[in-house]
């Protein structure tokens, strides 16, 4: 018997249709050609085929998207990947069969935030990105940036400052270092997605802010607690 595996994206494929499909608005409408891409978490893989979970925003239902195909590489149940694929029934974020046509690995990987002091990292040090989605889906962090780099990330993580973690409002890091600052380098968008349900737990916590550096300073984003949109901070 001939198993069918999903093939993996290149990172530049990814990019573009990812932008297409996982927008800021209310629809969150999937390409012209009916793809869809989302962060997804892997369910299961066995040998009848492969199952995910998606949600699409906040608090939004679970979904569970099934097919008979396999990944193609040593992906985990568990792990986080960026999914782009076709709902059968047409609607998005419904549990039903799917017919996926490519994934992606993505930073991240759905791992526990790291919670770490100031002086361990640097003082959080980053350098500049240009943020293109930073949302919560359920116990997760979803981010987007465009990272300037010749090839891949040196660092793309999400840390927790250990000193907030007692505060209504846990301060986050997104913290990038790229591969070089050769003038050769471009802008690339770079995916991950954390699990924040450590501090999102915590009775104390209301919120948790996510700053982020730019060409204009320190810039920060605000997910709140019984909301799924996010609050923009200069």
């Amino acid at each position: 018997m001939i198993t069918k595996t999903i093939c993996r994206m290149i990172p530049v494929v990814a990019m573009a249709l990812f932008v297409c499909s996982c927008n800021n608005n209310n629809n969150n409408d999937p390409t012209q050609d009916g793809n869809q891409v989302d962060f997804v978490t892997v369910k299961s893989i066995t040998n009848a085929g492969t199952s995910f979970e998606v949600q699409k925003e906040g608090d939004s239902p679970v979904a569970t998207l099934i097919t008979s195909k396999k990944l193609s590489e040593g992906i985990k149940v568990g792990q986080r990947i960026l999914l782009r694929y076709f709902p059968a029934n047409g609607r998005p974020y419904t549990s039903g069969n799917i017919t996926p046509t490519g994934y992606m690995t993505i930073y991240g990987s759905g791992d526990p935030v790291a919670v770490k002091k100031s002086e361990d990292v640097g003082g959080f040090a980053s350098e500049d990105v240009i943020i293109e989605i930073c949302q919560r889906a359920g116990k997760y962090v979803n981010v987007a940036a465009r990272c300037f780099m010749l090839n891949a990330p040196k660092e793309f993580d999400l840390i927790c400052d250990q000193s907030t973690m007692a505060d209504a409002e846990p301060v986050l890091y997104l913290i990038y270092k790229g591969d070089s600052n050769s003038i050769d380098g471009a802008y690339k968008v770079t995916y991950g997605s954390w699990d924040i349900s450590q501090i999102w737990s915590l009775s104390t916590c209301k919120s948790i802010r996510v700053k982020y550096a730019t060409t204009e300073g320190t810039k920060s984003v605000s997910l709140i607690k019984d909301a799924s949109q996010i609050t923009p901070t200069e």
